[in-house]
């Protein structure tokens, strides 16, 4: 835990880059693939960094678990709240306080974007504002709503599913091609 962002420090304002997002989403993987270690604590900090996610400060920087060109916020989310499905799945006794947590944000990012769009407030009114809500809470909201219920009933986590390498065995023709040079 060392290696993710704001560990100790739960009231401050947390600063997500590119080495904070991998530690995070490697402690979510870490929790799955050890059966479920200190989830207690584990547990704690990943609703923490959930709830904290809307607010926070990113630095965009290499793009490490983005491969398909989706936002880094989207991107972050999505791998974060697949875990907490893929643990609320497995611990029946977390996943009320998981799902309220996903409920509770996906409600808090529905309505800023509702009173920015509205210009209910002066939160879009600014260029400043406008660029966070298109480029870090609409796809982190995007994010959240891709994930929510989903997990895997293997002993496979989905999250470690989706972030193995799968390799694609050769065709003949590709075979054929390879023998020739």
């Amino acid at each position: 835990m060392s290696m993710c962002p704001n560990h100790n420090n739960f009231t401050g304002s947390l600063v997500l880059d590119c080495r904070g997002q991998n530690a995070i989403i490697a402690l979510g993987v870490y929790l799955l693939e050890s059966g479920l270690q200190h989830k207690d604590v584990i547990i704690k900090y990943l609703l923490m960094i959930l709830e904290k996610m809307p607010n926070s400060d990113w630095a965009d920087g290499p793009r490490g678990i983005n491969k398909f060109n989706l936002p880094t916020a989207e991107c972050f989310s999505f791998c974060l709240n697949t875990i907490l499905c893929d643990v609320a799945f497995r611990l029946p006794e977390y996943k009320d306080k998981i799902i309220f947590a996903q409920l509770n944000v996906l409600d808090n990012m529905t309505s800023l974007c509702e009173q920015a769009s509205g210009h209910v407030t002066v939160y879009a009114t600014t260029a400043k504002s406008r660029k966070k809500l298109c480029l870090r809470q609409i796809p982190l909201l995007l994010g959240l709503a891709r994930s929510m219920g989903r997990s895997s009933d293997e002993d496979l986590s989905l999250i470690s599913y989706l972030l193995t390498v799968h390799e694609i065995p050769p065709t003949s023709e590709a075979a054929s091609l390879g023998q020739r040079y």
